[in-house]
Protein backbone atom coordinates (compact mmCIF):
# COMPACT_ATOMS: atom_id res chain seq x y z
CA UNK A 1 0.00 0.00 0.00
CA UNK A 2 1.64 3.12 -1.05
CA UNK A 3 0.65 6.95 -0.15
CA UNK A 4 -1.65 9.57 -3.05
CA UNK A 5 -2.13 13.15 -1.64
CA UNK A 6 -5.09 12.68 -0.42
CA UNK A 7 -4.92 9.36 1.40
CA UNK A 8 -3.70 6.00 0.03
CA UNK A 9 -3.59 3.68 -2.58
CA UNK A 10 -4.11 -0.15 -2.31
CA UNK A 11 -4.06 -2.87 -4.85
CA UNK A 12 -7.36 -4.51 -3.83
CA UNK A 13 -9.66 -2.17 -2.33
CA UNK A 14 -11.16 1.62 -2.09
CA UNK A 15 -13.31 3.03 1.04
CA UNK A 16 -12.06 4.74 4.01
CA UNK A 17 -10.06 4.02 6.83
CA UNK A 18 -10.58 4.75 10.79
CA UNK A 19 -7.09 5.54 11.80
CA UNK A 20 -6.51 4.13 15.55
CA UNK A 21 -2.88 3.02 17.52
CA UNK A 22 -2.11 1.42 14.37
CA UNK A 23 -1.54 4.76 12.31
CA UNK A 24 0.78 7.58 12.62
CA UNK A 25 -1.71 10.89 14.75
CA UNK A 26 -4.54 8.25 14.86
CA UNK A 27 -6.86 7.72 17.84
CA UNK A 28 -5.49 6.72 20.87
CA UNK A 29 -7.38 3.93 22.46
CA UNK A 30 -8.26 0.80 20.92
CA UNK A 31 -11.60 0.05 18.17
CA UNK A 32 -14.13 -2.01 20.17
CA UNK A 33 -16.98 -1.29 17.30
CA UNK A 34 -17.77 -0.34 14.33
CA UNK A 35 -21.48 0.22 12.41
CA UNK A 36 -22.06 0.77 9.20
CA UNK A 37 -25.04 0.60 6.37
CA UNK A 38 -25.05 -0.16 2.58
CA UNK A 39 -27.67 -0.54 -0.21
CA UNK A 40 -26.25 -3.83 -2.07
CA UNK A 41 -25.04 -2.61 -5.22
CA UNK A 42 -25.96 -3.89 -8.59
CA UNK A 43 -23.21 -5.51 -10.70
CA UNK A 44 -24.06 -6.15 -14.96
CA UNK A 45 -23.55 -9.95 -15.56
CA UNK A 46 -20.62 -10.40 -17.46
CA UNK A 47 -18.90 -13.46 -19.22
CA UNK A 48 -15.51 -12.96 -17.35
CA UNK A 49 -15.10 -13.83 -13.72
CA UNK A 50 -15.42 -10.67 -11.85
CA UNK A 51 -15.80 -9.84 -7.70
CA UNK A 52 -16.68 -7.15 -5.49
CA UNK A 53 -17.31 -7.15 -1.80
CA UNK A 54 -18.81 -4.56 0.43
CA UNK A 55 -17.84 -4.74 4.35
CA UNK A 56 -17.22 -3.37 7.10
CA UNK A 57 -13.97 -4.59 9.55
CA UNK A 58 -12.06 -3.79 12.47
CA UNK A 59 -7.73 -3.95 11.66
CA UNK A 60 -6.21 -5.44 8.89
CA UNK A 61 -4.26 -2.09 7.00
CA UNK A 62 -1.29 -2.41 9.85
CA UNK A 63 -1.16 -5.73 10.90
CA UNK A 64 -2.19 -9.67 9.78
CA UNK A 65 -5.71 -9.57 11.98
CA UNK A 66 -9.10 -8.72 10.33
CA UNK A 67 -12.52 -9.06 11.41
CA UNK A 68 -15.43 -8.22 8.76
CA UNK A 69 -19.10 -9.08 7.59
CA UNK A 70 -20.48 -7.99 4.32
CA UNK A 71 -21.89 -8.74 0.87
CA UNK A 72 -20.52 -10.19 -2.63
CA UNK A 73 -21.61 -9.09 -6.09
CA UNK A 74 -19.43 -11.57 -8.27
CA UNK A 75 -20.60 -12.00 -12.12
CA UNK A 76 -19.39 -14.74 -14.21
CA UNK A 77 -20.56 -16.76 -17.07
CA UNK A 78 -23.06 -14.26 -17.84
CA UNK A 79 -24.59 -14.47 -14.47
CA UNK A 80 -24.21 -12.15 -11.50
CA UNK A 81 -25.04 -13.50 -7.68
CA UNK A 82 -25.32 -12.17 -5.10
CA UNK A 83 -24.91 -13.64 -1.08
CA UNK A 84 -23.88 -12.53 2.45
CA UNK A 85 -20.63 -13.68 4.61
CA UNK A 86 -18.78 -12.90 7.65
CA UNK A 87 -14.48 -14.07 7.96
CA UNK A 88 -11.99 -13.89 10.71
CA UNK A 89 -8.60 -13.97 9.36
CA UNK A 90 -6.69 -16.48 9.26
CA UNK A 91 -9.83 -18.77 8.62
CA UNK A 92 -11.69 -18.87 5.10
CA UNK A 93 -15.40 -16.73 5.11
CA UNK A 94 -18.36 -18.37 6.39
CA UNK A 95 -21.29 -17.59 3.76
CA UNK A 96 -24.47 -17.00 5.47
CA UNK A 97 -27.52 -19.34 3.77
CA UNK A 98 -29.39 -16.42 3.06
CA UNK A 99 -31.17 -14.75 0.00
CA UNK A 100 -29.48 -11.22 -0.75
CA UNK A 101 -30.76 -9.00 -3.69
CA UNK A 102 -29.12 -5.68 -5.50
CA UNK A 103 -30.81 -2.83 -3.58
CA UNK A 104 -31.14 -4.40 -0.58
CA UNK A 105 -30.67 -2.54 2.43
CA UNK A 106 -27.69 -4.05 4.73
CA UNK A 107 -27.16 -3.06 8.42
CA UNK A 108 -24.14 -4.24 9.75
CA UNK A 109 -22.42 -4.09 13.09
CA UNK A 110 -19.30 -6.04 14.78
CA UNK A 111 -18.79 -5.10 18.48
CA UNK A 112 -16.48 -6.36 21.35
CA UNK A 113 -18.83 -8.01 24.05
CA UNK A 114 -16.40 -9.69 26.34
CA UNK A 115 -12.63 -7.94 26.21
CA UNK A 116 -11.99 -10.24 28.45
CA UNK A 117 -12.59 -13.56 26.99
CA UNK A 118 -12.09 -12.19 23.39
CA UNK A 119 -15.59 -12.29 22.64
CA UNK A 120 -16.93 -10.22 19.69
CA UNK A 121 -20.44 -10.29 18.28
CA UNK A 122 -21.09 -9.78 14.64
CA UNK A 123 -24.54 -8.69 13.65
CA UNK A 124 -26.48 -8.56 9.82
CA UNK A 125 -29.69 -8.06 8.57
CA UNK A 126 -31.17 -8.11 5.27
CA UNK A 127 -33.94 -5.29 4.68
CA UNK A 128 -35.91 -6.88 7.52
CA UNK A 129 -35.82 -10.29 5.49
CA UNK A 130 -33.57 -11.28 8.17
CA UNK A 131 -31.52 -10.75 10.69
CA UNK A 132 -28.19 -12.65 11.42
CA UNK A 133 -25.88 -12.22 14.40
CA UNK A 134 -22.77 -14.36 15.68
CA UNK A 135 -20.69 -14.75 18.51
CA UNK A 136 -16.95 -15.77 17.55
CA UNK A 137 -13.80 -15.40 18.89
CA UNK A 138 -10.85 -12.65 17.96
CA UNK A 139 -8.33 -11.80 19.62
CA UNK A 140 -7.09 -8.42 17.12
CA UNK A 141 -5.38 -5.34 18.30
CA UNK A 142 -8.19 -2.95 16.84
CA UNK A 143 -6.09 -1.14 15.30
CA UNK A 144 -8.23 0.25 12.87
CA UNK A 145 -11.56 0.13 11.36
CA UNK A 146 -12.80 0.09 7.80
CA UNK A 147 -15.58 0.29 5.19
CA UNK A 148 -14.27 -0.79 2.22
CA UNK A 149 -15.00 -1.49 -1.61
CA UNK A 150 -12.78 -4.80 -2.59
CA UNK A 151 -11.51 -7.27 -5.10
CA UNK A 152 -11.28 -10.09 -2.82
CA UNK A 153 -8.18 -13.05 -3.42
CA UNK A 154 -9.93 -16.20 -5.13
CA UNK A 155 -7.93 -19.09 -5.78
CA UNK A 156 -5.32 -17.52 -4.13
CA UNK A 157 -4.48 -14.62 -6.66
CA UNK A 158 -5.86 -11.01 -6.82
CA UNK A 159 -9.49 -11.17 -8.63
CA UNK A 160 -10.77 -8.47 -11.16
CA UNK A 161 -13.00 -6.19 -9.49
CA UNK A 162 -16.67 -5.81 -10.73
CA UNK A 163 -18.12 -2.85 -12.11
CA UNK A 164 -20.47 -2.32 -8.55
CA UNK A 165 -21.31 1.63 -9.87
CA UNK A 166 -21.42 3.71 -6.85
CA UNK A 167 -22.06 2.35 -2.96
CA UNK A 168 -23.32 4.63 -0.18
CA UNK A 169 -22.19 3.65 3.17
CA UNK A 170 -24.55 5.36 5.87
CA UNK A 171 -24.82 5.52 9.65
CA UNK A 172 -20.87 5.39 9.88
CA UNK A 173 -19.51 4.81 13.01
CA UNK A 174 -17.07 3.48 15.83
CA UNK A 175 -16.79 3.19 19.50
CA UNK A 176 -13.67 2.42 21.93
CA UNK A 177 -13.99 0.81 25.41
CA UNK A 178 -13.31 3.98 27.09
CA UNK A 179 -14.55 7.69 26.55
CA UNK A 180 -15.46 8.86 23.32
CA UNK A 181 -12.21 9.08 20.50
CA UNK A 182 -11.40 10.83 17.97
CA UNK A 183 -10.98 8.13 14.80
CA UNK A 184 -9.37 10.54 11.66
CA UNK A 185 -10.51 9.43 8.29
CA UNK A 186 -8.26 8.62 5.73
CA UNK A 187 -9.23 7.79 2.29
CA UNK A 188 -8.08 4.67 0.27
CA UNK A 189 -8.31 4.44 -3.39
CA UNK A 190 -7.79 1.46 -5.24
CA UNK A 191 -5.39 1.17 -8.04
CA UNK A 192 -4.17 -1.12 -11.21
CA UNK A 193 -0.80 -2.15 -11.98
CA UNK A 194 -0.09 0.73 -13.90
CA UNK A 195 -0.63 3.10 -10.96
CA UNK A 196 -4.73 4.22 -12.57
CA UNK A 197 -7.11 4.34 -9.82
CA UNK A 198 -10.47 2.00 -10.86
CA UNK A 199 -12.29 2.95 -7.68
CA UNK A 200 -12.26 6.08 -4.93
CA UNK A 201 -13.83 6.81 -2.20
CA UNK A 202 -15.71 10.41 -2.33
CA UNK A 203 -15.43 13.14 1.07
CA UNK A 204 -16.82 11.70 4.41
CA UNK A 205 -20.39 14.17 4.30
CA UNK A 206 -20.30 14.57 8.61
CA UNK A 207 -23.90 15.98 8.08
CA UNK A 208 -25.51 12.44 6.63
CA UNK A 209 -22.64 10.75 8.48
CA UNK A 210 -22.33 8.82 5.05
CA UNK A 211 -19.74 8.49 1.89
CA UNK A 212 -19.28 7.00 -1.76
CA UNK A 213 -17.58 4.72 -3.04
CA UNK A 214 -17.37 4.96 -6.68
CA UNK A 215 -15.90 2.37 -9.15
CA UNK A 216 -14.18 3.72 -12.39
CA UNK A 217 -11.54 6.44 -12.65
CA UNK A 218 -11.62 10.10 -11.55
CA UNK A 219 -11.24 12.90 -13.56
CA UNK A 220 -7.77 14.57 -12.52
CA UNK A 221 -7.00 17.62 -9.73
CA UNK A 222 -4.25 20.04 -10.03
CA UNK A 223 -3.71 21.47 -6.39
CA UNK A 224 -0.71 23.58 -7.40
CA UNK A 225 1.66 24.98 -10.16
CA UNK A 226 5.22 25.23 -9.70
CA UNK A 227 6.83 27.95 -10.02
CA UNK A 228 3.59 30.16 -10.82
CA UNK A 229 4.77 32.38 -13.35
CA UNK A 230 7.36 32.59 -15.66
CA UNK A 231 8.89 34.70 -18.75
CA UNK A 232 6.42 35.29 -22.18
CA UNK A 233 9.65 33.86 -23.86
CA UNK A 234 8.30 30.40 -22.67
CA UNK A 235 10.88 27.56 -21.51
CA UNK A 236 9.74 27.71 -18.13
CA UNK A 237 9.74 24.07 -16.21
CA UNK A 238 6.83 24.09 -13.99
CA UNK A 239 6.19 21.02 -11.70
CA UNK A 240 2.50 20.27 -11.60
CA UNK A 241 1.27 18.35 -8.41
CA UNK A 242 -2.53 17.34 -7.26
CA UNK A 243 -4.19 14.06 -7.30
CA UNK A 244 -5.44 11.16 -9.84
CA UNK A 245 -2.83 12.24 -12.58
CA UNK A 246 -1.46 8.67 -13.11
CA UNK A 247 -1.79 7.60 -16.61
CA UNK A 248 -1.08 11.41 -17.97
CA UNK A 249 -1.83 11.48 -21.87
CA UNK A 250 -1.41 15.84 -22.46
CA UNK A 251 -1.02 18.67 -20.45
CA UNK A 252 -2.12 22.18 -21.59
CA UNK A 253 -1.40 26.06 -20.80
CA UNK A 254 -4.07 27.70 -22.17
CA UNK A 255 -5.25 25.00 -24.53
CA UNK A 256 -1.83 24.74 -26.19
CA UNK A 257 -0.30 21.45 -25.36
CA UNK A 258 3.00 20.81 -24.30
CA UNK A 259 6.05 18.49 -23.89
CA UNK A 260 5.76 16.98 -19.97
CA UNK A 261 7.10 14.16 -18.17
CA UNK A 262 5.97 12.28 -14.85
CA UNK A 263 8.07 11.82 -11.95
CA UNK A 264 8.05 9.35 -9.46
CA UNK A 265 5.80 10.33 -7.71
CA UNK A 266 3.09 10.91 -9.90
CA UNK A 267 3.36 14.95 -9.94
CA UNK A 268 4.02 16.11 -13.80
CA UNK A 269 6.90 18.38 -14.79
CA UNK A 270 5.75 20.17 -18.00
CA UNK A 271 7.93 23.04 -20.29
CA UNK A 272 5.81 26.57 -20.60
CA UNK A 273 5.29 27.74 -24.12
CA UNK A 274 5.45 31.21 -25.04
CA UNK A 275 2.80 32.98 -24.53
CA UNK A 276 1.46 36.83 -24.17
CA UNK A 277 1.59 38.41 -20.67
CA UNK A 278 -1.39 37.09 -18.77
CA UNK A 279 -2.75 34.28 -16.93
CA UNK A 280 -3.77 31.17 -17.98
CA UNK A 281 -4.94 27.62 -16.49
CA UNK A 282 -2.60 24.55 -16.88
CA UNK A 283 -4.43 21.21 -17.33
CA UNK A 284 -4.14 17.51 -17.61
CA UNK A 285 -5.88 15.10 -19.15
CA UNK A 286 -5.89 11.28 -18.37
CA UNK A 287 -8.36 8.67 -18.47
CA UNK A 288 -10.42 9.66 -16.31
CA UNK A 289 -11.08 12.75 -18.19
CA UNK A 290 -9.68 16.37 -17.99
CA UNK A 291 -9.01 18.49 -14.82
CA UNK A 292 -11.70 21.53 -13.79
CA UNK A 293 -10.31 24.73 -13.87
CA UNK A 294 -8.95 25.99 -10.34
CA UNK A 295 -7.41 29.09 -9.17
CA UNK A 296 -4.54 26.62 -8.23
CA UNK A 297 -4.09 26.03 -11.87
CA UNK A 298 -3.14 29.32 -12.91
CA UNK A 299 0.19 30.02 -14.53
CA UNK A 300 0.92 33.68 -15.08
CA UNK A 301 3.13 34.93 -17.95
CA UNK A 302 5.67 37.70 -17.33
CA UNK A 303 7.18 40.02 -19.72
CA UNK A 304 11.15 41.07 -18.87
CA UNK A 305 11.14 43.28 -16.27
CA UNK A 306 13.70 46.75 -16.92
CA UNK A 307 16.67 46.72 -14.84
CA UNK A 308 16.43 47.32 -11.13
CA UNK A 309 16.30 51.09 -10.17
CA UNK A 310 19.12 50.97 -7.20
CA UNK A 311 17.65 52.95 -4.49
CA UNK A 312 19.68 56.67 -3.36
CA UNK A 313 20.64 55.93 0.81
CA UNK A 314 18.46 57.73 2.66
CA UNK A 315 19.52 59.38 5.83
CA UNK A 316 17.90 57.48 8.64
CA UNK A 317 17.09 58.22 12.79
CA UNK A 318 17.08 55.66 15.68
CA UNK A 319 13.77 54.34 16.25
CA UNK A 320 12.66 54.92 12.76
CA UNK A 321 10.58 52.09 11.91
CA UNK A 322 10.31 50.03 7.66
CA UNK A 323 10.09 46.89 6.40
CA UNK A 324 11.66 44.36 4.37
CA UNK A 325 9.92 42.85 1.38
CA UNK A 326 10.59 38.99 -0.05
CA UNK A 327 10.08 37.91 -3.59
CA UNK A 328 9.16 34.01 -4.79
CA UNK A 329 12.72 33.36 -5.21
CA UNK A 330 13.85 34.78 -1.66
CA UNK A 331 15.08 38.00 -3.14
CA UNK A 332 14.98 40.88 -0.21
CA UNK A 333 13.84 44.47 -0.40
CA UNK A 334 14.64 46.87 2.14
CA UNK A 335 12.89 50.00 3.28
CA UNK A 336 14.33 52.67 3.86
CA UNK A 337 17.69 52.29 2.37
CA UNK A 338 19.78 49.00 3.35
CA UNK A 339 18.91 49.32 7.12
CA UNK A 340 18.27 45.36 8.55
CA UNK A 341 19.18 43.62 5.36
CA UNK A 342 20.87 40.34 6.41
CA UNK A 343 20.81 38.60 3.64
CA UNK A 344 18.77 37.07 0.95
CA UNK A 345 18.72 33.54 -1.81
CA UNK A 346 20.42 34.84 -4.72
CA UNK A 347 23.02 36.76 -2.29
CA UNK A 348 24.10 32.68 -0.75
CA UNK A 349 23.83 32.03 -4.96
CA UNK A 350 20.83 30.01 -4.25
CA UNK A 351 18.07 28.95 -6.83
CA UNK A 352 14.51 28.52 -6.10
CA UNK A 353 11.25 29.61 -6.89
CA UNK A 354 8.76 28.76 -4.55
CA UNK A 355 9.60 31.19 -1.44
CA UNK A 356 5.77 31.69 0.15
CA UNK A 357 6.48 33.17 3.51
CA UNK A 358 8.76 35.97 5.66
CA UNK A 359 8.80 36.08 9.43
CA UNK A 360 10.81 38.14 11.96
CA UNK A 361 12.54 37.41 14.73
CA UNK A 362 11.84 39.18 18.06
CA UNK A 363 13.57 42.07 18.10
CA UNK A 364 13.66 42.66 13.75
CA UNK A 365 17.27 41.40 13.99
CA UNK A 366 16.60 38.46 11.61
CA UNK A 367 13.70 36.47 9.64
CA UNK A 368 12.75 33.07 8.64
CA UNK A 369 12.12 32.48 4.88
CA UNK A 370 10.12 29.14 3.81
CA UNK A 371 9.68 27.67 0.71
CA UNK A 372 6.55 25.48 -0.57
CA UNK A 373 8.47 22.77 0.46
CA UNK A 374 9.24 23.17 3.64
CA UNK A 375 12.72 24.52 3.35
CA UNK A 376 13.91 26.74 5.65
CA UNK A 377 16.09 29.97 5.07
CA UNK A 378 17.67 31.88 8.03
CA UNK A 379 18.68 35.14 8.45
CA UNK A 380 20.49 37.44 10.76
CA UNK A 381 19.85 36.33 14.42
CA UNK A 382 17.49 33.67 13.15
CA UNK A 383 18.74 30.50 14.13
CA UNK A 384 18.08 27.45 11.84
CA UNK A 385 16.80 24.55 13.60
CA UNK A 386 15.59 22.19 10.69
CA UNK A 387 13.56 21.56 7.56
CA UNK A 388 10.85 18.99 6.14
CA UNK A 389 13.72 18.49 3.19
CA UNK A 390 16.19 17.80 5.86
CA UNK A 391 13.82 15.65 7.28
CA UNK A 392 13.30 13.74 4.21
CA UNK A 393 9.65 15.40 4.18
CA UNK A 394 8.47 15.51 0.58
CA UNK A 395 5.68 18.31 -0.10
CA UNK A 396 4.97 20.74 -1.74
CA UNK A 397 2.31 22.50 -0.21
CA UNK A 398 3.56 24.50 2.84
CA UNK A 399 1.98 28.31 3.17
CA UNK A 400 3.39 29.44 6.26
CA UNK A 401 6.00 29.80 8.90
CA UNK A 402 5.42 31.21 12.17
CA UNK A 403 8.48 31.19 15.17
CA UNK A 404 7.68 30.78 18.46
CA UNK A 405 8.39 33.82 21.44
CA UNK A 406 11.82 33.16 21.61
CA UNK A 407 12.67 32.56 18.01
CA UNK A 408 13.98 29.09 19.43
CA UNK A 409 11.51 27.18 17.11
CA UNK A 410 8.93 27.60 14.54
CA UNK A 411 5.71 26.04 13.08
CA UNK A 412 5.20 25.31 9.21
CA UNK A 413 1.76 24.34 7.95
CA UNK A 414 0.67 22.91 4.91
CA UNK A 415 -2.69 24.02 2.57
CA UNK A 416 -4.64 20.61 4.09
CA UNK A 417 -4.18 22.28 7.72
CA UNK A 418 -1.02 20.19 8.75
CA UNK A 419 1.84 21.84 11.13
CA UNK A 420 5.02 20.73 11.66
CA UNK A 421 6.98 22.23 14.39
CA UNK A 422 10.77 22.14 14.94
CA UNK A 423 13.03 23.61 17.46
CA UNK A 424 11.27 24.33 20.92
CA UNK A 425 7.90 24.72 19.28
CA UNK A 426 5.09 22.29 20.68
CA UNK A 427 2.84 20.37 18.40
CA UNK A 428 -0.52 21.58 19.47
CA UNK A 429 -2.80 19.43 16.58
CA UNK A 430 -3.14 19.67 13.03
CA UNK A 431 -6.58 19.74 11.22
CA UNK A 432 -5.92 16.09 9.65
CA UNK A 433 -5.58 15.19 13.31
CA UNK A 434 -9.41 16.17 13.88
CA UNK A 435 -10.33 14.55 10.97
CA UNK A 436 -11.50 17.85 9.24
CA UNK A 437 -10.21 17.50 5.12
CA UNK A 438 -9.38 20.95 3.69
CA UNK A 439 -6.98 21.97 1.05
CA UNK A 440 -7.06 25.72 1.14
CA UNK A 441 -5.42 26.89 4.69
CA UNK A 442 -2.92 30.21 3.45
CA UNK A 443 -1.78 30.94 6.62
CA UNK A 444 -0.50 30.67 10.48
CA UNK A 445 -0.21 32.58 12.93
CA UNK A 446 1.03 32.02 17.11
CA UNK A 447 0.67 33.98 20.40
CA UNK A 448 2.91 35.29 22.01
CA UNK A 449 3.91 32.61 24.21
CA UNK A 450 4.48 30.31 21.41
CA UNK A 451 1.69 27.46 22.98
CA UNK A 452 -0.78 28.01 20.70
CA UNK A 453 -1.89 29.07 17.11
CA UNK A 454 -4.59 30.17 14.76
CA UNK A 455 -5.11 28.60 11.23
CA UNK A 456 -6.67 30.11 8.82
CA UNK A 457 -8.49 29.45 5.50
CA UNK A 458 -9.12 31.16 1.95
CA UNK A 459 -12.52 31.85 2.94
CA UNK A 460 -11.80 33.33 6.17
CA UNK A 461 -12.56 30.36 9.18
CA UNK A 462 -10.28 30.21 11.99
CA UNK A 463 -9.39 27.26 13.61
CA UNK A 464 -7.35 27.31 16.88
CA UNK A 465 -4.90 25.38 18.58
CA UNK A 466 -3.40 25.02 22.21
CA UNK A 467 -3.98 27.77 24.60
CA UNK A 468 -4.89 30.44 22.32
CA UNK A 469 -8.45 31.75 22.10
CA UNK A 470 -10.46 31.54 18.73
CA UNK A 471 -11.99 35.42 18.59
CA UNK A 472 -13.85 34.53 15.86
CA UNK A 473 -13.65 33.68 11.36
CA UNK A 474 -13.36 36.46 8.80
CA UNK A 475 -16.58 34.52 6.61
CA UNK A 476 -19.21 36.36 4.02
CA UNK A 477 -16.43 38.46 2.27
CA UNK A 478 -15.96 37.82 -1.40
CA UNK A 479 -12.78 38.54 -1.79
CA UNK A 480 -10.16 35.81 -0.65
CA UNK A 481 -8.32 35.65 2.57
CA UNK A 482 -4.41 36.30 2.01
CA UNK A 483 -3.34 36.50 5.72
CA UNK A 484 -3.64 36.11 9.14
CA UNK A 485 -1.35 38.17 11.64
CA UNK A 486 -1.26 38.06 15.75
CA UNK A 487 -0.91 41.18 17.94
CA UNK A 488 2.30 41.76 19.88
CA UNK A 489 0.72 40.33 22.90
CA UNK A 490 -1.07 37.47 21.25
CA UNK A 491 -4.51 38.82 22.70
CA UNK A 492 -5.92 39.21 18.97
CA UNK A 493 -5.40 38.94 15.41
CA UNK A 494 -5.54 40.87 11.96
CA UNK A 495 -6.81 39.15 8.76
CA UNK A 496 -6.41 40.75 5.54
CA UNK A 497 -7.91 40.16 2.28
CA UNK A 498 -6.64 40.33 -1.91
CA UNK A 499 -8.83 43.32 -1.89
CA UNK A 500 -7.31 44.82 1.08
CA UNK A 501 -9.69 44.47 3.35
CA UNK A 502 -8.90 44.79 7.34
CA UNK A 503 -11.17 42.72 9.86
CA UNK A 504 -9.52 42.53 13.41
CA UNK A 505 -10.57 40.10 15.91
CA UNK A 506 -9.75 40.31 20.37
CA UNK A 507 -7.41 43.24 20.82
CA UNK A 508 -6.31 44.12 17.63
CA UNK A 509 -7.32 47.47 16.92
CA UNK A 510 -8.80 49.12 13.59
CA UNK A 511 -6.59 51.86 11.88
CA UNK A 512 -8.09 51.65 8.01
CA UNK A 513 -8.70 49.42 4.66
CA UNK A 514 -8.67 49.87 1.07
CA UNK A 515 -12.07 49.46 0.49
CA UNK A 516 -12.56 52.10 2.74
CA UNK A 517 -10.82 54.64 0.95
CA UNK A 518 -11.97 53.73 -2.27
CA UNK A 519 -8.74 52.29 -3.26
CA UNK A 520 -8.44 49.13 -6.00
CA UNK A 521 -4.45 47.31 -5.54
CA UNK A 522 -2.63 46.94 -8.72
CA UNK A 523 -2.27 43.80 -7.31
CA UNK A 524 -3.22 41.54 -4.39
CA UNK A 525 -2.49 42.45 -1.15
CA UNK A 526 -0.47 39.37 0.51
CA UNK A 527 -0.05 40.09 3.74
CA UNK A 528 -0.42 42.93 6.57
CA UNK A 529 2.63 43.70 8.55
CA UNK A 530 1.81 45.63 12.27
CA UNK A 531 4.44 48.07 14.00
CA UNK A 532 5.85 47.10 17.17
CA UNK A 533 3.78 48.67 19.50
CA UNK A 534 0.16 47.26 17.36
CA UNK A 535 -0.71 51.09 16.77
CA UNK A 536 -0.30 50.67 13.20
CA UNK A 537 -0.01 47.89 9.65
CA UNK A 538 1.33 48.01 6.83
CA UNK A 539 -0.71 46.61 3.61
CA UNK A 540 1.61 44.72 1.26
CA UNK A 541 0.70 44.27 -2.43
CA UNK A 542 1.82 41.53 -4.78
CA UNK A 543 3.81 44.51 -6.55
CA UNK A 544 5.45 45.53 -3.40
CA UNK A 545 3.18 48.32 -3.56
CA UNK A 546 2.80 49.22 0.70
CA UNK A 547 0.05 51.27 1.85
CA UNK A 548 0.15 52.78 5.60
CA UNK A 549 -2.15 52.87 8.31
CA UNK A 550 -2.36 54.34 12.02
CA UNK A 551 1.25 54.96 12.71
CA UNK A 552 3.14 53.16 10.16
CA UNK A 553 4.96 55.27 8.27
CA UNK A 554 5.48 54.90 4.70
CA UNK A 555 8.81 55.09 3.55
CA UNK A 556 8.94 53.32 0.40
CA UNK A 557 7.49 51.05 -1.70
CA UNK A 558 9.22 49.01 -5.72
CA UNK A 559 6.28 50.64 -7.51
CA UNK A 560 8.29 54.09 -6.30
CA UNK A 561 11.08 53.29 -7.30
CA UNK A 562 9.84 52.16 -10.50
CA UNK A 563 10.45 48.30 -10.28
CA UNK A 564 8.45 46.13 -11.63
CA UNK A 565 7.73 42.74 -10.14
CA UNK A 566 4.17 40.79 -8.99
CA UNK A 567 5.96 37.81 -7.06
CA UNK A 568 6.26 39.52 -3.31
CA UNK A 569 5.10 37.24 -1.15
CA UNK A 570 5.69 38.06 2.29
CA UNK A 571 7.06 41.26 4.47
CA UNK A 572 8.53 42.04 7.84
CA UNK A 573 9.05 45.38 9.81
CA UNK A 574 12.27 46.37 10.80
CA UNK A 575 13.20 48.80 13.46
CA UNK A 576 16.74 50.72 12.68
Amino acid sequence: MGGSRYGLESSNWSGLIAAGLGIPGGGDEPIAQIDGDWVVPTVPASTADDYSGTWIGIDGVTNGSLIQVGTSQDSGGGTTTYSAWYEILPAAPVTISQPVSPGDQIVASIASIDPFTDTWEISISDSAKWQKSYDVTYDGPGDTAEWIEEAPTVGGGQSTLANFGNVQFTALDIYSFNAPTSYPLIPVSMANADGVVIAYPGPYDQGSNSFPITYGTPAPVVDSVSPSQGSTSGGTAVDIDGDYLTGASSVSFGGVPVPFSTNPDNSITATAPAEAAGTVDVTVTTPGGTSALTGADQFTYVAPSPPPVVQPPITKSAGSSGYDLVGRDGGVFVFPGSGSFFGSIPGLHVKVSNIVGMVPTADDQGYFLVGSDGGVFAFGNAPFLGSLPGQHVHINDVVGIVPTGNDQGYFLVGKDGGVFTFGNAPFLGSLPGRGIHVDDIIGIAADASGQGYWLIAANGQVYSFGNVTNFGSATGNSSPVTAIQSTPDGGGYWVVFQNGSVYTFGDARFFGSLPGLHVNPARPVIGIVPTADGGGYWLIGGDGGIFSFGDAPFVGSLPGLHVSVTDIVGAVPTTV
